[in-house]
């Protein structure tokens, strides 16, 4: 008798909440079909909290969907566990998209397994955003086991838009810059140029006709024109969107973002090497982790001038910033051991003080950084040197050869010493006209002395602007 007031009192409970309820089960089933996940979850928590409904296997997944969808994600696991005893098929690909963030790679997968596989008993298809997702739990999976060990020195958090010009890089390194200086048609959309040393090369990424995206260039030429854009077959893109290309000095070794095949995030990092006999590029390599992540990475940079790398991310979703970080580059990768327990701190740059030795001193890195500023200010020296008709230098990063630039130094300051030899003839020139005597004999015996080395001096300075041109012939 007991047990049946029991069950009565039970039902009545149930149904009394049922009938408090600002949203009944059907309603909140029709606000869930039609995504109103914020909607539809406070009812379904209240529907929860019977012990039948507890145990219903849709209320779960409908919960668990409602709490992931609304960003609720930790929260969500549960719901979704219980679902995948029950055979929600469904609650599996959730499952593997909570465990993918997490670096849980290899459960990722066997979730992912479990759900594809249910699809195939149930004779439906695969959708390709499935098995974009196997692929990335499969990418990254690898990339973990294979994280490279870097000394992270600084990071900031600067806005997103236009951060590349927080990028403290030497000037033989290159510059980046607006597409405004491009020659030719510009970019239906104004993205960012990478302008090798001297504005010698540009280099940017757009999409052809077909919509197929690609990394541009264009030559300067001695002449003062520059030669007509060419682009990078298809293969860089991987069926993906390209941006910030940057190749190294050595003209051949290109990084890049692409979000196409083989990416793990949004857009990842790659590199790839240039043919320099053909042109054409090798098939491209995902740089892997940390640099890499599963939100957005871009911008990997070199500088070998101050053996600082720069590269920035979102990965850690403040809006509307990213995270630049600035590394020291290993001469020969490094892979952290499979089993260390800053694994995971290491692959998503949890902290950068983990990668640092102990007494570790970066004070000579941010020196040289902290130069490059000097230096850049001292190539804007104002001079002019025509080296052919309508070629005309006004700075030394306006050089494009290394010899050509240590010319254009000697020549910049040859002028300035002659400069300041002309001020003091002038000088002796003005004392001469008023003096007598001796004083006179000795001004007229310095002016002439000075009159013959400025003859020197000027066949000098011929010589090293016509060394500058021939320098500048030979690239």
């Amino acid at each position: 008798m007991k047990r049946n007031i029991k069950i009565i009192f039970t039902i009545f409970f149930s149904a009394s909440i049922l009938a408090s309820s600002a949203v009944t089960l059907e309603e909140a089933k029709a606000l869930y079909n039609k995504g109103k996940y914020s909607e539809a979850l406070p009812a379904f928590k209240e529907l929860y909290k019977t012990p039948r409904n507890a145990k219903n296997a849709s209320i779960n997944q409908w919960l668990g969907v409602c709490l992931y969808k609304t960003g609720n994600i930790k929260e969500s696991k549960k719901y979704f566990e219980y679902a995948a005893t029950r055979s929600v098929a469904e609650s599996n690909l959730y499952l593997s998209k909570i465990e993918f963030v997490s670096y849980n790679f290899d459960v990722a997968q066997t979730h992912m397994s479990k759900y594809i596989e249910s699809l195939s008993k149930n004779d439906k298809p695969i959708p390709n955003d499935v098995n974009e997702l196997m692929s990335k739990i499969r990418n990254a999976e690898s990339m973990y086991d294979h994280v490279e060990k870097i000394t992270i020195i600084d990071s900031i958090n600067v806005n997103k838009n236009e951060f590349f010009k927080h990028y403290k890089i030497s000037p033989s390194i290159g510059d980046f810059v607006s597409s405004d200086i491009l020659p030719y048609e510009k970019p239906t959309t104004p993205t960012f140029v990478f302008a090798t040393e001297g504005a010698e090369k540009l280099m940017w990424a757009d999409v052809d006709s077909a919509n197929v995206s690609h990394v541009y260039e264009t030559t300067h030429l001695i002449d003062g024109s520059w030669e007509p854009y060419s682009t990078s077959d298809g293969m860089l893109s991987n069926g993906g969107e390209i941006r910030y290309p940057f190749m190294m000095p050595d003209g051949s070794t290109l990084y890049y973002s692409c979000n196409g095949e083989g990416s793990i995030g949004g857009f990842d990092i790659f590199m790839s090497r240039k043919n320099l006999e053909d042109g054409t590029y090798y098939q491209p390599q995902n740089i892997g982790m940390p640099y890499n992540s599963l939100y957005n990475d871009y911008l990997l940079v070199i500088d070998e001038t101050t053996g600082v790398g720069w590269w920035a991310s979102d990965r850690t979703q403040i809006p509307d910033s990213v995270t630049i970080y600035m590394f020291i580059p290993n001469e020969v990768r490094a892979n952290c051991d499979s089993d260390d327990e800053n694994l995971y701190s290491y692959a998503i740059v949890n902290s950068i003080k983990d990668t640092w030795q102990e007494g570790a001193d970066f004070t000579p890195y941010f020196s040289k950084i902290a130069a490059t500023n000097t230096s850049k200010k001292s190539d804007a020296k104002q001079f002019e040197i025509e080296l052919a008709k309508g070629v005309v230098y006004t700075s030394l990063s306006d050089c494009k050869t290394s010899e050509g630039r240590q010319y254009l130094e000697q020549y910049v300051d040859a002028l300035k010493n002659y400069a300041d030899k002309i001020k003091l003839l002038n000088e002796k020139r003005s004392k001469y006209n008023s003096a007598t005597g001796g004083e006179k004999v000795q001004l007229k015996r310095e002016i002439l002395n000075s009159e013959k080395k400025l003859l020197k001096d000027q066949q000098q300075i011929q010589y090293l602007r016509n060394a500058v041109a021939k320098a500048e012939r030979k690239r």
